[in-house]
């Protein structure tokens, strides 16, 4: 009996046996390819613009943190400003002692040297607190201005004066009020006297509030500076206003000869300026009549 072998043709396109290597037609992965390059382009595109959206979403999200938080800087004082009660007792009295001690050691009698056309005394030492100096500066400062010149009024704007003496510098600042609102203008000086005798206070830095500014930009000569325009109208006009601002801006002593006449024909002449912590030290010298070669 015969056997009958059914044969079967073999077929290119058949499935491919498990464990066979896989083969993928040329048609396919050119078809494939052409389609990779026509979307890769797009895809490219799109990713792009959402790395370009997300960065500028970025950027405005940091700028306006960045103003928030110097709005907030500029509307809270200084660290070392103090609360200062004007109207208290203590704080009067402690202004009017200082006066009072100032006068009192500057009209002391000190023996003089003679050997020219001048005499002088021994260097001595003039010493101000922080608490004392702003005790004055809220007390006695007014009368004191008005008793100097009757061309100054003293601003409704200015809220209050106060000093902080730190090593090497002295900060200084004004509270001013503008509207509903209160700001702190301050600058930190660093006062010496130099080889002919001017005292120089330049300002080292300024700051609306908490809020570091550019000490150039704000205390700029060359025309209106930001500091003149922050000065109430009262006081803009005056040639004591532009000369301090000028100091400020390290273009001119803040006094030319730190001397000034006291009673008897004597003068006290200031010879260096020290800055501690939380005190001034002035030494002077008290002269019997003025130097020729200096101003009055």
């Amino acid at each position: 009996m015969s056997q009958t072998t059914d044969s079967t043709p073999i077929n290119a396109e058949a499935p491919v046996v498990s464990g066979a290597a896989p083969t993928i037609a040329p048609r396919r992965v050119a078809a494939a390819w052409r389609a990779v390059r026509t979307h890769l382009p797009r895809l490219r595109r799109g990713r792009l613009r959402l790395y370009v959206a997300t960065a500028g979403v970025g950027l405005v999200a940091f700028l306006c943190a960045a103003l928030l938080v110097s709005l907030a800087l500029a509307q809270e004082a200084p660290r070392w400003w103090r609360a200062i009660d004007s109207g208290s007792a203590d704080v009067k009295r402690l202004g009017v002692g200082l006066e009072n001690s100032i006068a009192n050691t500057l009209h002391e009698p000190r023996p003089t040297r003679q050997g020219g056309p001048y005499g002088e005394s021994k260097p001595w030492e003039l010493v101000i607190t922080a608490d004392a100096a702003n005790a004055w500066l809220n007390t006695r400062l007014r009368p004191w201005l008005k008793n100097q010149s009757d061309r100054i009024e003293w601003p409704e704007e200015v809220v209050g004066v106060q000093v902080a003496f730190r090593p090497g510098e002295i900060a200084v600042g004004a509270m001013m009020r503008s509207g509903e609102s209160v700001q702190v203008f301050s600058a930190a000086l660093k006062p010496e006297i130099d080889e002919r005798g001017s005292l120089w206070a330049p300002a080292q830095s300024v700051a609306l509030g908490r809020l570091p500014l550019s000490t150039r930009w704000v205390l700029s000569t060359s025309g209106p500076s930001v500091a003149t325009r922050r000065v109430p109208d009262e006081l803009r006009e005056l040639p004591e206003t532009s000369s301090l601002l000028r100091a400020f801006a390290g273009s001119q002593p803040m006094i030319e000869s730190p001397a000034f006449p006291i009673q008897g024909g004597r003068r006290v002449r200031i010879l260096a300026v020290r800055v501690d912590q939380d005190r001034l030290v002035l030494t002077c010298q008290t002269e019997t009549r003025a130097r020729a070669s200096s101003g009055p």
